[in-house]
């Protein structure tokens, strides 16, 4: 998602508020219907999400520095600038992946869902999140194919557990392994890390070009498997305090 990084707080706070108004003045019921339950289980899920986006994205990044095609030059050691990077960085990547998701994940899928059922719903959202990084630098047909997926692995998770921690985790972990911890463009969006630099010399094909890994066919491979392992993973189930909500889905 191509952005100002200071229109991420109004942007959040506008959708934010444009869901409470649907839910609350059109549906009847509690924006925390949309996935927003507080709680041991908002924390859980949130890690676990964590987990998985940053253990997809590692894969790729082991992958490519396994075969040579990626490596890292060291600079000069700074702990004050390289604190207040990891904090400012990890702020806006919470920011930005709780934006997307609750845009995509949050009352659109559930009013898709309730219409056309959930493999639309997820479908339908995942290529609007790919046509939101239409514009984004260095995106070609395969940058945009893997954008979708990602957003076909996110649905499918929103679906199997009503959360919107969990997606906004996953969505987070892929993005900070990626972009701080890798130094790699997200998206082609670069942020700089401080005292080193990454370098790519694999063929763009695997390794992604300009786009970062998520034009590559290394993530198309980790990202198939993802979403045949989430299908399954016995850890997502439906919280049972948004249930009581009454999600849009399941008043059909």
């Amino acid at each position: 998602m191509a952005f100002e990084w200071w229109a991420l707080g109004p942007a959040l706070a506008g959708a934010l508020a444009a869901s409470w108004v649907m839910m609350s003045g059109v549906e009847s019921t509690s924006l925390a219907g949309l996935g927003l339950v507080p709680g041991v289980r908002a924390v859980t899920d949130f890690i676990r999400g964590f987990g998985l986006g940053a253990v997809l994205i590692g894969s790729v990044v082991v992958v490519m520095a396994s075969a040579g095609w990626i490596g890292w030059r060291t600079g000069v050691w700074n702990a004050q600038e390289f604190t207040r990077a990891v904090l400012a960085t990890t702020l806006l990547f919470t920011l930005a992946a709780f934006l997307e998701e609750l845009v995509f994940r949050g009352y659109p899928f559930q009013v898709l869902a309730q219409a056309l059922g959930p493999r639309a719903a997820v479908l339908l959202t995942a290529a609007a999140f790919a046509a939101l990084h239409g514009a984004n630098p260095g995106i070609g047909g395969l940058g945009f194919a893997n954008t979708a997926l990602a957003g076909i692995l996110l649905g499918i998770m929103y679906w199997r557990t009503y959360s919107l921690w969990v997606v906004t985790g996953a969505h987070l972990g892929w993005n900070w392994l990626m972009s701080f911890a890798a130094d790699l463009p997200v998206s082609g969006l670069e942020i700089d890390t401080p005292s080193y630099d990454a370098w790519i010399a694999g063929p763009d094909i695997l390794t992604g070009g300009d786009y970062g890994p998520e034009g590559g066919l290394l993530l198309s491979l980790a990202t198939v498997l993802g979403i045949a392992w989430v299908a399954r993973a016995s850890w997502l189930s439906r919280d049972a305090a948004v249930l009581e909500l009454r999600p849009l889905p399941e008043r059909t």
